[in-house]
Order: structure tokens, then C-alpha cells, then sequence
């Protein structure tokens, strides 16, 4: 019988309602995207500081510049609570100096989300939510270090944007087509989702979530250009699964980000808390303009 520990409530709807974005935000000459960090603090913030886009302390310095993380700022590294404090700061003060940072909805929020929600009608964990969020590298010691005010601003990430011709979405995967055929859909149900408690809808949304590697395959091109297509983009740039594991690369070759299926798909996961290093990337309007990285980390 499994009796859970003492955790944070979730915060009102009230407190974590927000205005919907626009369907589709304009390119940024200083577009850059950050893949899967799981609480690599310290390797986040050496990565930006390279890329000029914050100071040695972290504070943003990026003027205009666009920021987009693509979700699971949480569980397995050092400091995922930090991590969410740096992404949270930084918005605030790119907002102040014209430049913008977003932050996407990975399946490790949605995992500690759904753990959340249902644990006081749940104490026993039936539903295993809690069992999956832990399993999948959750830390209970660090989830008491979360504020409601942390809790309240995952749950208003977007599941997806598209900045001019560029889709960015969490995970390689076709889920998102569940719940809508335009982006801004897909963000009202799922910020819908988020807020309900049926547990059916979250384990549907949680197994969806885990899945990968949809656009890989003899028929991964024609899958890519579906989805995009959908959603009026022409480039799909995703983190979920590390470039390394989906390419099987050695341990020992430095991860990049990688073009697959036909060019239509770019994957910016650089796995940076299972490797010795970690990139960030800036895209120009079709490609990849510049490569931050810790090889040498």
C-alpha cells in the first residue's frame, strides 16, 4: 500500500490563468531554441552566458534576442527547481528590454503536474501517477523546494508556437494532433486538460507524451510533412529524445544538433545531462546559424 509524502498543493485555476498567445509569433534575427535541460543548471547558464544572451550571473543581456526552451526543465539533474527560477527570471527580464523567452510544455512538467493534481484524492496511488512521475527520474526531495508560484507557471506553458516558419514542439511525436489541428487550439486543450480532473484525459495525455521517434522510418518524412503541414509550418525543430540515443552515436562523439527525415526535422536534444556536454542553437530563417556548445565541458 503505497501512502504518499506531504506535497505542495497546486495552485487555483485563477492563479495560473493567462492570456493565449498569438498563433504565430514573427522570426527573430536572434532566434535561439534550448533542448531538454533536466536541472543541468550549471551547464544552462555557462551555455547562455557563451551564447551572450545572459552575464556570468545569469541575468539576461540578450537585448532582442528570442529564447525558446522546449521543455523538461525538471528531475534527473542538479537543480531542476533552479532551473525553473532561471527560465522564469529571464522572461521577466527580456520582457523589460524588448527581447522574449518562452517556455514549452515537456512530458516531465505534465508527469509532476499530474502527480499533483491527484494526490490528495489519491493518497494511496491507485492511479499511479505518482509511481510514474518517480519512475521517470522525479525527486520528492526537490518537488518540496517548488512554490505554488512555479507550480502555477508550468501549467501555463504552451505545448507548441510556431515563430515564422519554424514549429517547435517538446517531443518528436505526433500527439499533438489529438488535440487540435491548429496551434492555438492545441494550447487551449491542453492548458484545458491541465486544469481537469478526469484521470482518463491525464493518462491519456501522459502516454502520448512518452511517445517518440514518430518521424524516423521509412515513412518518417511523409509523417513530418503531415504535421507540418497541419500546422502551416515548413521546419519542425523538437528536444524529447537525446540526438545521441536517436542516432546512436558513441559516448565518447560530441553531440550536435541533428537534420532528419528529409531536412523537415531538426533535433536540438543534446541529452544534456547525460553527456559531458550540451548545445543551444540560433536559427537563422530555414537553417541553423550558430552552435553553442560544451564539448570540452
Amino acid at each position: 500500500m503505497t501512502y504518499l509524502p506531504a506535497l505542495p498543493p497546486l495552485p487555483t485555476p485563477q492563479a495560473a490563468a493567462t492570456e493565449p498567445l498569438p498563433a504565430l509569433l514573427p522570426t527573430s534575427p536572434e532566434l535561439w531554441v534550448v533542448g531538454d535541460v533536466h536541472g543541468a543548471l550549471t551547464k544552462l547558464k555557462r551555455l547562455l552566458w557563451q551564447a551572450g544572451l545572459t552575464n556570468p550571473q545569469g541575468q539576461w543581456q540578450g537585448g532582442k534576442a528570442h529564447v525558446v526552451f522546449l521543455g523538461d526543465y525538471i528531475d534527473r539533474g542538479e537543480d531542476g527547481v533552479g532551473t525553473v527560477r532561471l527560465i522564469r527570471t529571464l522572461q521577466r527580464q527580456a520582457h523589460s528590454t524588448g527581447g522574449r523567452v518562452d517556455a514549452l510544455l515537456g512530458n516531465h512538467e505534465a508527469m509532476l503536474l499530474a502527480a499533483l493534481r491527484f494526490a490528495a484524492r489519491d493518497p494511496q496511488d491507485n492511479l499511479k501517477f505518482f509511481q510514474f512521475w518517480t519512475r521517470n527520474g522525479g525527486d520528492t526531495q526537490e518537488l518540496a523546494c517548488f512554490e505554488p508560484s512555479d507550480l502555477a507557471w508550468m501549467r501555463r506553458c504552451p505545448a507548441m508556437l510556431r515563430v515564422g516558419p519554424w514549429l517547435l514542439q517538446h517531443a518528436d511525436s505526433l500527439m499533438y494532433l489529438h488535440y487540435g489541428q491548429r496551434v492555438g487550439d492545441v494550447n487551449a486543450a491542453v492548458a484545458e486538460l491541465l486544469q481537469s480532473d478526469d484521470p482518463e484525459s491525464w493518462h491519456n495525455l501522459l502516454a502520448l507524451f512518452t511517445t517518440r521517434m514518430a518521424f524516423q522510418g521509412e515513412k518518417g518524412q511523409y509523417k513530418a510533412q503531415q504535421l507540418l503541414d497541419t500546422y502551416q509550418a515548413t521546419r519542425l525543430v523538437h528536444g524529447h529524445t537525446p540526438v545521441g540515443s536517436m542516432f546512436k552515436w558513441p559516448p565518447s562523439m560530441p553531440s550536435a544538433p541533428q537534420w532528419y527525415a528529409g531536412k523537415l526535422c531538426l533535433n536540438v536534444d543534446s541529452g544534456m545531462t547525460y553527456t559531458l556536454g550540451g548545445f543551444i542553437v540560433r536559427l537563422s530563417v530555414q537553417e541553423i546559424a550558430q552552435v553553442v556548445s560544451l564539448d570540452e565541458w
